[in-house]
C-alpha cells in the first residue's frame, strides 16, 4: 500500500546485522519518514486549490440559474399587472415556461436510471 522513504540521507551503510533492524538503519528514525503517495498526483496540491476555487463561481452560477429566473418572472409579470402592460405578463409567462422546462429536464437527466449492460451468455 504505502512504502516508507526516508526523509534525509542515511548515515549506516548497513552492513552489520545488528544496524539493519534498528530504526535509524531503515530511514525512519525521529518520525522523518513520509510515505509514498499511491496517486502521483497527490504532490501536486496546486491543482487541487485552483480547482476548489473554480468550483466557487460554478456553485454561485448554479444557484443564481435557479433563483433569478423565478424571481425576474414575478417581478415583470406584477408589474405587467399593476401597470397594466401585456408585454410584462406575456414576458414573464415566457420566462417562466423556459425556467420550468429547464427545470425538467435537468431533473430528468439527473435522476435517469443507468442504462444496463448487455449480459453475457455465461461461457462466453
Amino acid at each position: 500500500m504505502h512504502e516508507l522513504v526516508a526523509a534525509s540521507g542515511d548515515d549506516s551503510d548497513g552492513d552489520a546485522p545488528d544496524q539493519a533492524a534498528t530504526p535509524k538503519a531503515n530511514g525512519i528514525s525521529h518520525g522523518r519518514a513520509r510515505p509514498i503517495p499511491d496517486d502521483p498526483r497527490a504532490n501536486e496540491g496546486f491543482n487541487y486549490v485552483l480547482a476548489g476555487l473554480l468550483a466557487l463561481p460554478m456553485l454561485a452560477f448554479g444557484f443564481g440559474a435557479i433563483v433569478v429566473p423565478p424571481a425576474v418572472m414575478i417581478t415583470l409579470v406584477s408589474k405587467g399587472l399593476s401597470r397594466g402592460v401585456t408585454a410584462y405578463v406575456v414576458a414573464g409567462a415566457i420566462l417562466g415556461a423556459l425556467w420550468l422546462l429547464m427545470l425538467y429536464a435537468f431533473t430528468r437527466s439527473l435522476f435517469r436510471k443507468p442504462k444496463q449492460k448487455p449480459q453475457r451468455p455465461p461461457g462466453a
